[in-house]
């Protein structure tokens, strides 16, 4: 009985510790600022369009953050959060079913910097490049900030709204920056720009990554130790393991009954020593105080001279 108390108070303490995981991986949390890069032309002839989330301090971890992309786009190319040194580490998503124009992501997050990429649809006549980018309504920010890499080979590049300063990457490439502001979620918000560009050459072919800091996450390795797709099934797991200790309680709990009632039988027949409610005899040797004759010890008269026995 004590082992079976025991183990319902241990299966207790997992589903109280269980519960607020459960509810923090579920709930989506508040996204203070979004950085949208867009470097067109990089390794494709398109645009990739980069997310770079930053989550408010008081976010408790795993948390899930939800992100707008393009339905047309699919899957995106990577989806990735910064670990503890500053590098980029691949996570799971699940993306939700499209509505219309626009799908949505939902990224289990133990970093509160969360980075999304995908390549979209650059407009290309002859020399000219042109590209819209869109938050659609419905998602509140703190602030829509834009960063708009200027490829190589590129020229007369002009954004919209107008970016509020510029400057030289460790890779030798101009990068424009900006902000939209606070968006409310009530209307969409837009960047748009366009450049010209008389060759068909990929900015990563005359500036590799290794000569600069700016790069994606693109091809970013899996880290050794607990993945996001172990953090999202340990609650699972820690669940299943209550409700073992508590079958194995149970079982315990029948075992122990069953014996202490066999315990019982056992005890009974002991103390009782043979058949219920017989009579204990003197099995001395009686002798006929006149003949001398054994008598039985069931016997009242002598069998040899009939004399009656003395008790």
């Amino acid at each position: 009985m004590r082992s079976f108390a025991r183990l319902l108070l241990l299966a207790m303490i997992i589903a109280a510790v269980l519960a607020p995981v459960q509810a923090a991986a579920q709930t989506a949390a508040a996204i203070e600022r979004v950085e949208v890069a867009l470097w067109p032309e990089y390794d494709q002839r398109a645009m990739l369009v980069i997310y770079r989330v930053t989550l408010p301090q008081e976010t408790a971890f795993p948390a899930t953050v939800e992100l707008p992309i393009p339905a047309r786009i699919g899957d995106p190319t990577a989806v990735a959060q910064q670990a503890a040194d500053g590098a980029l580490i691949l996570v799971d998503y699940t993306r939700q079913a499209a509505t219309g124009e626009w799908a949505s992501l939902l990224i289990q997050a133990e970093s509160a910097v969360v980075q999304v990429e995908y390549y979209d649809t650059l407009a290309i006549e002859g020399a000219s490049r042109s590209f819209t980018f869109t938050l659609p309504a419905g998602w509140p920010l703190a602030e829509l900030a834009y960063e708009v890499q200027q490829p190589a080979g590129g020229s007369a590049m002009k954004i919209e709204p107008a970016a509020g300063s510029t400057r030289t990457g460790s890779n030798g490439l101009v990068y424009y920056t900006g902000s939209l502001g606070t968006q409310a979620g009530t209307a969409e918000a837009q960047l748009q720009m366009s450049y010209t560009k008389s060759d068909a050459g990929l900015t990563v072919e005359s500036v590799p990554p290794s000569m600069g800091s700016e790069s994606p996450a693109i091809g970013a390795a899996e880290p050794s130790g607990l993945s996001t797709s172990l953090v999202v099934w340990v609650p699972w797991a820690i669940g299943g393991l209550g409700v073992v200790l508590l079958a194995a309680g149970a079982v315990l709990f029948i075992r122990s009954r069953r014996a202490e009632a066999a315990g019982g039988r056992m005890r009974h027949r002991a103390a009782s020593g043979g058949v219920p409610g017989a009579a204990t005899l003197d099995a001395s040797a009686v002798f006929c105080h006149t003949c001398g004759t054994q008598a039985g010890v069931t016997d009242v008269f002598c069998r040899k001279c009939g004399t009656r026995l003395r008790s």
